[in-house]
């Protein structure tokens, strides 16, 4: 763009503005309200979200913890059996033992 094109689209442009602010002063406001509605919409909008996300946070902790405790508990459950069985059936436990450490032992001794 030549200076000259410059020079005229600025011309024109300080023209447009002219105009503008003879008949739009209410457009103008109309158009400052409306961009706040929308700003005001959106910080609604956002806090509703924020809201949401809180309550849906809580009910996943919630869960969580259910989870957590329910699991625990299981686990307990599962090692006052396993204790059970070893002292009901010690020499078994050991063969089974010594039968995991072995397969385990063959496992990993491949691999290195």
């Amino acid at each position: 763009m030549t200076i000259e094109q410059s020079k005229t689209q600025d011309v024109r442009a300080g023209s447009i503005g002219t105009a503008e602010s003879r008949h739009g002063s209410s457009a103008s406001s109309e158009s400052h309200h409306s961009v706040h509605d929308g700003v005001q919409k959106i910080k609604e909008g956002g806090q509703k979200i924020k809201e949401g996300g809180r309550e849906s946070l809580e009910a996943t902790r919630e869960l969580g913890q259910e989870l957590w405790f329910e699991g625990r508990e299981k686990a307990k459950g599962a090692v006052a059996q396993l204790e059970d069985y070893v002292s009901e059936n010690p020499m078994r436990s050991v063969l089974w033992a010594a039968g995991a450490g072995a397969v385990l032992g063959m496992l990993l001794g491949r691999r290195g």
